[in-house]
């Protein structure tokens, strides 16, 4: 029987978005699909995949907030599932959602506090850490000094075939002191300690914004992981840009293109499971694009290329539905 793809059947059905407010409760959700074509000479794989995310933000009187993700993805490092294998033609069962993230966060003057099931959330963009769409289960405590924003993380990595928060195993096995902080104008670093399952990794990232009349327009990004119990580790540097707003100074957001390189070692361990970038080792070159289809950035598009010993090609689109205001926690990328 043909079947629909899991992205179109949610565009027939979905109704955009919900926001309910009393005098003591706000909520709000927000609602992401997609849908990509995925070949991975490594994994001698060629496959279309889809996806569905859906955040809840319950503000309780202004004091606390609740955060819920739910999303299709059977692993830790992906919320993308396969709909349909092109080699063979056949078809997977239909994806499941999981509750990946479930938290209580408190804001104050100066930083906040979460507690729960969080996301694996840096504050600089990164190709060498932890998937932002898994989790930690624990605690989370950031503070903005005047010399920079510290953020320290205790609790659980574990389970990583297992994304439903109800179910899956924990253990104290995970600890993170990161800091970042404004170097110079326009320039910001990050210094990041993890220990997980025994090992200590320490990571470096430094973030360049080349301006031109106050006006951004080329990001440079390096970055250094290293595992300090197997001596292995990553060294990645890309350079972004939005490239037709910087060249003909407008169609802002349309294409925006990343090229970059990064050489991941041999010994990666267990963080070969916890991020999608690490899906082969040695020297690979890559390459980026993505734009609106919308004016308001709900309709996207992206295109994505890795070239090393193998080659994995991806493209798709996304749709979003939310509220038209400031993204909240609920809302991340599904890259």
């Amino acid at each position: 029987m043909f079947k629909l793809p899991l992205f179109l059947m949610c565009l027939m059905s979905l109704q955009v978005y919900s926001k309910t407010e009393s005098n003591f409760i706000n909520l709000d959700w927000n609602l992401e699909t997609g849908t990509r074509y995925n070949n991975n000479q490594n994994e001698k794989t060629e496959r279309i995949q889809d996806f569905i995310r859906l955040g809840f933000t319950v503000d309780v009187d202004g004091k606390f907030e609740l955060i819920a993700v739910a999303s299709t993805g059977g692993q830790y490092d992906s919320i993308w599932e396969t709909t349909k294998n092109l080699k063979d033609n056949s078809s997977v069962k239909a994806p499941q959602l999981f509750f990946r993230q479930l938290y209580l966060q408190k804001t104050t003057a100066n930083g906040k506090i979460q507690v729960g099931a969080l996301p694996m959330e840096r504050n600089l963009p990164t190709k060498t850490g932890i998937d932002e769409n898994g989790w930690g289960d624990g605690v989370r405590v950031e503070q903005n000094f005047k010399k920079g924003l510290v953020e320290v993380v205790v609790g659980s990595i574990d389970d990583y075939s297992h994304p439903d928060v109800f179910t899956r195993k924990r253990s104290l096995n995970f600890f993170e002191v990161e800091v970042t902080r404004e170097l110079f104008e326009n320039l910001t670093g990050e210094v990041l300690v993890q220990h997980l399952q025994g090992n200590t990794y320490l990571h470096g990232e430094l973030i360049y914004e080349l301006k031109n009349a106050g006006e951004k327009v080329i990001t440079f990004i390096t970055e250094y992981f290293h595992d300090v119990d197997t001596g292995s580790g990553v060294i990645a540097a890309s350079m972004e840009t939005d490239l037709l707003k910087t060249l003909l100074h407008k169609y802002d957001g349309r294409l925006t293109v990343t090229v970059g390189y990064m050489f991941i070692g041999p010994d990666m361990g267990v963080y070969g499971k916890l991020s999608d970038d690490y899906f082969m080792t040695g020297g690979q070159y890559q390459l980026g694009l993505k734009g609106n289809i919308s004016r308001d950035g709900r309709v996207s598009w992206f295109a994505k290329a890795y070239v090393g010993e193998k080659i994995r090609v991806q493209a798709g689109v996304s749709i979003k539905f939310a509220p038209r205001k400031r993204e909240s926690q609920s809302e991340q990328s599904f890259n």
